[in-house]
C-alpha cells in the first residue's frame, strides 16, 4: 500500500510539471518574435544615422483589439533597428481615429526601454479615421522644436510612418503634399482593403520605396525587414546618386531630400532655391532703403543720413556742426561734405573756402529794361524774346517777328511780344487753320445781337456745355467787328446775369472765349424777368447799342417758365427788336409763341433734345442770314407809312396842303413841332421836306417806303404820272419827278450859307423847335396814338398856294438847310 500510494504522488507531481510547463508556452512564442528580432537586430546594427521619426497609427474601430496589439508588436520590432538617444534617433507616436491622440513627443524619452513600454501602454481609440487630420498634425506639432525636432539647418532627416488599413473619411492629398513639400518624408504602409491610390498620394516618392500593402496584420511583420534595410542602410544616398540638389542634399533611409540654404525656399521642383525675400510684404516700414538679409528685411540710409535707433527712420548727418569748415562767408551741409558758399556778388575762390567780388550786377545799378547776365569784368543787359537791345546798351526794342518768320497769313500779320498772329481785313474771319480768312456766313448782315441763355438746373452741366457750344456755332456765321455786329449774352435762371453787354467784343474769337467762360447757374426759370432784363437794359447806348442798328434776340429755353413772358416779349416786339424762340425737350409750344416775332414759323423753332440742336442752329443761321436786317429791315417804316397815309397829303408841286384839321393839334402837343399851328399856315415848311425828314429821322431812306395803289387828288390827274411806278408812293403825289427820291431831293438843293447860326427870326426857331420835336415824336404811330380820330375835313376855301416844286415860297433856302441838317 505504501507502495501504491508513494506512485499516485507520483504520478500527480508530474502532470502538475507538464501542466506548469505547458501554460507560458504561447507566451513564450510571443516573446520569442520579439528576441529572435531583438537579436538579429543585435547582430545586424544600424549604422549610426540620427533620425527624427513620428509613428502616426490609425486606431479607428475597424482595427480589432488583437490586430491592434499585432501593430504593436511591429512598431516595437521596428524600432530594435534604431539607435534612440538625445543625439541620435528621436521617437515619437500619435494614434488617430475621429481625433488626433498624442502618446509622447520626440523629446518625452531618451532611451529604447522607455519608447518600448510607452507603445505597450496605448489604448484602443476605437473611433473614425480622419488620416487627414493627423497628417496635418504631424506636420504642424510632432515636428516643431517645442515637441523636440532639431533645427532644419542640423538637416536631420524627417520620417513619419503612417500605418492604416481604411478608407480615411477627409482629405489626405493637400496635407500630405505640404507635408513633404516641408522636408518631411513620409512612409505610408495600408493593411487590407486600402486604396492604393490613397497610399501613393500620402507616401513620398518614389512609391517603391515609400508605399507598402500588405493583405492583414499577420503579414504586416514581414516588413521589418524590409524597413530594416531602409533604416539601416550602409550608405549615404546623397552619395550614391545624381541628386542635382542646387544647395544641399540630404540622405535618408532608402531615399535623399534637397534642401536650401538659410535664406532660401525649396522650389516646387525639390532641387533648386529661391532667395526668401523678406522685404517682399512691404512691412519693415523703412524711411528710406531697405535690403533683404538671410533671415530679415534691414532697413538702410541714403548717403549723407545715418540710422536712427528705431532701425527704421534716418536723419542727416550735419558735417558742418563741428565749425571745422573754415568757410569765410557761409556754408551748407551736403550729403557728404560740409560745403562753404559766398553771399551775391562774390564768388568762390579756389581753396573753396574765402570769397572775392565778381557779381558786377548784385548791386542793381546796371540800369537794364529787361534783363542782364554777369560776365567776368562786367553787367551786360539783355532782351527778352521777341525784343532786341538798342544802341544804349540799356533799353531794349520790340522785334516785328513778323518781318523774320514764314507767318503764312492770308491777310494780315500781327506781331506780339513773343510770337505773331494772323489777322483778316474787316468783313472777313479767320478760318480754323489760324491763317487763311473767309467771308462770314453773314457777313452782309450788321446787327446788334443779344442771346437770352436759360441756365436753369433742368437744363444741367452738360447740355449747358452744349448750348455754349450752339451759341457759338451763331457767333462763327457773323461778322463781328467794330462795324459790323456786336453781340451781348445774359443767362438766367432765378436771377438774371449780364455775361457781356453789345460794346464789350468786337471780334468773334474774344465773344467766343467769353461764351466758354460762362459758368452754368442751375437754378429757377424766370425767362419773364429775363426779357424784361433784355427790354430795359441790353438795348440801351450804355451797354452798346447803336441807333439805327437792328436789334435782335435769341432766346433759349428748354421748360417752363415761372413767371410771364408775355408782356416784356410783346413790348420788346412792339419796341422793334426781332425776337427768335429756340426751345429744346420741356419748353412750352405757346410760351415759345409768345416770345417770337411774327411770323412765328420764322422765329420759332423747337427740339425734342439738345442732340438736334445742331438743326436748329443750320436753320437759325440761315434765317439770320436770309432776314439781311442790315439791308431791308434797318428801316422800321410801317408806323412812318401809316402816319403818312392818315395825315398828310402833301402836293410837292405846290405850297403845303393838309387833308386832316387835326394835324395842327398834333403839332400843338409836340412842342410847336417846326413851328406848324393851325391858325399858321403861311410859315409852313414844304411837305416834301417834312416827309424826307421823318424817314430820316426814323433810320429810313426814302428809298424804303412802299409803293401803294394810286389814288386821286385835287388837282392831280393818274395820267400825269406817265405811267412811273413811283407816281404817288405812301401818299404823297409826285408830277413832275421819275421818283419820289428826286422829289425828297428838290427843296435841300438850293446852296446855304456854312456859318448859318440859329437867329430869332421866326425860319431859324422852327428848325430849333423842330429839333425838340424829334424827341418827343418817336414814330408816327406814337403820334397817331396822342390824336383822336376826326372826320375827313373839307378843302380850304382860300386858293391853293402856287409855289415852284424846286423852290417852295413858304420858307427861305437858309433855315430849310439848317433844319435838314440838324435832323439828319
Amino acid at each position: 500500500m505504501r507502495i501504491l500510494a508513494l506512485g499516485l504522488v507520483c504520478l500527480f507531481c508530474c502532470n502538475a510539471v507538464r501542466v506548469e510547463r505547458r501554460r507560458p508556452r504561447p507566451i513564450m512564442s510571443r516573446r520569442k518574435n520579439e528576441t529572435d528580432v531583438q537579436s538579429k537586430a543585435a547582430q545586424n546594427s544600424c549604422k549610426a544615422i540620427p533620425l527624427d521619426f513620428v509613428f502616426v497609427i490609425d486606431s479607428s474601430r475597424s482595427i480589432r483589439p488583437n490586430d491592434y496589439e499585432k501593430v504593436k508588436t511591429f512598431i516595437i520590432n521596428v524600432i530594435q533597428f534604431l539607435t534612440i538617444g538625445p543625439d541620435a534617433t528621436r521617437v515619437g507616436l500619435l494614434q488617430y481615429g475621429s481625433v488626433v491622440q498624442p502618446e509622447f513627443s520626440l523629446n518625452n524619452y531618451t532611451n529604447k526601454a522607455e519608447v518600448e513600454q510607452a507603445v505597450r501602454n496605448m489604448e484602443h481609440l476605437a473611433s473614425g479615421t480622419m488620416t487627414g487630420l493627423a497628417i496635418q498634425y504631424t506636420m504642424e506639432t510632432a515636428f516643431t522644436e517645442e515637441e523636440g525636432a532639431r533645427p532644419t539647418n542640423l538637416h536631420i532627416p524627417r520620417i513619419a510612418m503612417i500605418v492604416t488599413d481604411g478608407r480615411p473619411q477627409d482629405t489626405v492629398e493637400e496635407p500630405a503634399a505640404q507635408a513633404r513639400q516641408v522636408g518631411i518624408q513620409i512612409f505610408a504602409i495600408g493593411v487590407g482593403r486600402v486604396d492604393m491610390n490613397t497610399l501613393k498620394a500620402i507616401g513620398s516618392e518614389p512609391h517603391s520605396e515609400h508605399v507598402h500593402l500588405v493583405a492583414n496584420f499577420s503579414q504586416i511583420e514581414t516588413l521589418i525587414s524590409v524597413f530594416q534595410s531602409k533604416l539601416c542602410g550602409v550608405s549615404e544616398m546623397c552619395e550614391v546618386v545624381d541628386h542635382q540638389c542646387q544647395h544641399i542634399c540630404v540622405s535618408s533611409p532608402a531615399s535623399y531630400r534637397c534642401q536650401c540654404r538659410e535664406g532660401f525656399i525649396l522650389n516646387p521642383d525639390g532641387k533648386t532655391c529661391t532667395e526668401i525675400d523678406h522685404c517682399a510684404d512691404g512691412t519693415h516700414g523703412c524711411e528710406q532703403e531697405f535690403i533683404n538679409t538671410n533671415d530679415s528685411c534691414v532697413c538702410k540710409c541714403r548717403k549723407g543720413y545715418t540710422l536712427n535707433p528705431d532701425g527704421k527712420t534716418c536723419k542727416k548727418i550735419d558735417h558742418c556742426a563741428d565749425g571745422s569748415h573754415g568757410c569765410e562767408q557761409e556754408f551748407e551741409n551736403k550729403d557728404d561734405s560740409c560745403v562753404c558758399k559766398c553771399r551775391q556778388g562774390y564768388t568762390l575762390r579756389t581753396d573753396g573756402k574765402t570769397c572775392k567780388n565778381t557779381d558786377h550786377c548784385a548791386y542793381g545799378k546796371h540800369g537794364c529794361e529787361h534783363d542782364f547776365m554777369n560776365t567776368e569784368d562786367s553787367c551786360v543787359c539783355k532782351c527778352r524774346e521777341g525784343y532786341t537791345l538798342r544802341p544804349d546798351g540799356k533799353t531794349c526794342q520790340s522785334l516785328d517777328l513778323c518781318q523774320t518768320v514764314d507767318h503764312g497769313c492770308e491777310h494780315q500779320c500781327v506781331s506780339t511780344t513773343d510770337s505773331c498772329v494772323c489777322r483778316c481785313f474787316e468783313g472777313y474771319i479767320l478760318a480754323e487753320d489760324g491763317k487763311s480768312c473767309k467771308k462770314p456766313e453773314c457777313g452782309h448782315g450788321v446787327m446788334d445781337l443779344v442771346f437770352v441763355i436759360d441756365g436753369s438746373k433742368s437744363l444741367g452741366p452738360a447740355n449747358f456745355e452744349l448750348v455754349k457750344h450752339f451759341v457759338n456755332g451763331i457767333v462763327d456765321s457773323l461778322d463781328i467787328s467794330k462795324t459790323g455786329t456786336h453781340v451781348g449774352l445774359l443767362q438766367y435762371s432765378t436771377k438774371v446775369c449780364t455775361q457781356f453787354t453789345l460794346g464789350q467784343y468786337t471780334t468773334a474769337q474774344d465773344v467766343k472765349q467769353a461764351v466758354a467762360r460762362m459758368q452754368y447757374m442751375g437754378r429757377g426759370s424766370m425767362t419773364g424777368s429775363a426779357l424784361r432784363h433784355m427790354f430795359e437794359f441790353s438795348f440801351s447806348v450804355k451797354e452798346g447799342a447803336r441807333p439805327n442798328t437792328p436789334r435782335v434776340t435769341v432766346v433759349f429755353t428748354d421748360g417752363r417758365s415761372q413767371d410771364d413772358v408775355s408782356e416784356w416779349a410783346t413790348k420788346a416786339k412792339n419796341s422793334g427788336i426781332t425776337m427768335y424762340a429756340l426751345g429744346v425737350g420741356k419748353a412750352i409750344e405757346q410760351e415759345l409763341r409768345e416770345i417770337a416775332s411774327e411770323p412765328d414759323e420764322k422765329h420759332f423753332y423747337y427740339a425734342e433734345d439738345f442732340e438736334k440742336m445742331g438743326e436748329i442752329k443750320k436753320k437759325l443761321k440761315s434765317r439770320i442770314c436770309k432776314d439781311k436786317p442790315a439791308d431791308e429791315n434797318m428801316c422800321q417804316c410801317e408806323n412812318v407809312i401809316m402816319f403818312q397815309n392818315q395825315l398828310l397829303f402833301v402836293e410837292l408841286s405846290g405850297p403845303p396842303y393838309y387833308a386832316d384839321q387835326g394835324v395842327g393839334e398834333v403839332f400843338e402837343s409836340t412842342k410847336n413841332f417846326w413851328s406848324f399851328r393851325g391858325k399858321q399856315r403861311s410859315s409852313q415848311l414844304p411837305g416834301s421836306w417834312i416827309t424826307s425828314s421823318l424817314l430820316s429821322n426814323m433810320g429810313c431812306s426814302s428809298s424804303s417806303a412802299q409803293t401803294v395803289d394810286q389814288e386821286k387828288r385835287p388837282g392831280t390827274k393818274p395820267e400825269e404820272s406817265n405811267g412811273d411806278t413811283a407816281g404817288v408812293r405812301n401818299g404823297i403825289i409826285a408830277e413832275d419827278a421819275q421818283t419820289i427820291e428826286d422829289q425828297m431831293q428838290l427843296p435841300v438843293q438850293t446852296a446855304l450859307p456854312d456859318d448859318l447860326q440859329p437867329g430869332t427870326d421866326d425860319e431859324a426857331e422852327a428848325v430849333l423847335v423842330a429839333l425838340e420835336a424829334q424827341e418827343d415824336l418817336g414814330s408816327g404811330e406814337d403820334l397817331l396814338a396822342a390824336m383822336d380820330p376826326q372826320p375827313e375835313p373839307a378843302a380850304p376855301e382860300e386858293p391853293a398856294l402856287e409855289a415852284p416844286a424846286s423852290a417852295p415860297a413858304e420858307i427861305s433856302p437858309k433855315a430849310e438847310a439848317a433844319g435838314r441838317k440838324l435832323l439828319l
